[in-house]
């Protein structure tokens, strides 16, 4: 019974996520530039944080976290680099090209609903 109970909760709990992933973020583009994720959102970011030593659950976490994150670049289950745009362009222009270091990355387009685009 103590099993069933605890396969329950993990079910609901997992549930949750998956919802509450599908409600921030695009589905997942594989093996491509987030340069040209970005593109098919019409949206450019300005600066990154690359690299970071997390698991996809907690880059999720870091991005919806700041409002200037705008995607998040996946290279193997452990390292992301978070894409950043809303900042004051004079200042930090807009990256015009793609970047070589995001080639071949799992990519993840923030949903903005309503919010301000770059």
């Amino acid at each position: 019974m103590i099993l069933l109970l605890l396969f329950t909760v993990v079910v609901v709990a997992n549930k949750k996520y998956d919802k509450w992933v599908s409600e921030n973020f695009h589905h997942v583009v594989e093996n491509i530039n987030c340069f040209e994720a970005l593109r098919a959102h019409n949206l450019k970011y300005q600066a990154e944080e690359p690299n970071m030593r997390v698991n996809r659950m907690e880059a999720r976490e870091r991005c919806v976290a700041f409002e200037e994150c705008i995607a998040i670049g996946y290279r193997g289950e452990k390292l992301a680099t978070l894409l950043l745009s809303g900042y004051n362009a004079q200042k930090i222009p807009y990256i015009e090209e793609p970047d070589p270091n995001l080639e071949d990355m799992d990519c993840e387009v923030r949903i903005f609903n309503g919010r301000r685009k770059a």
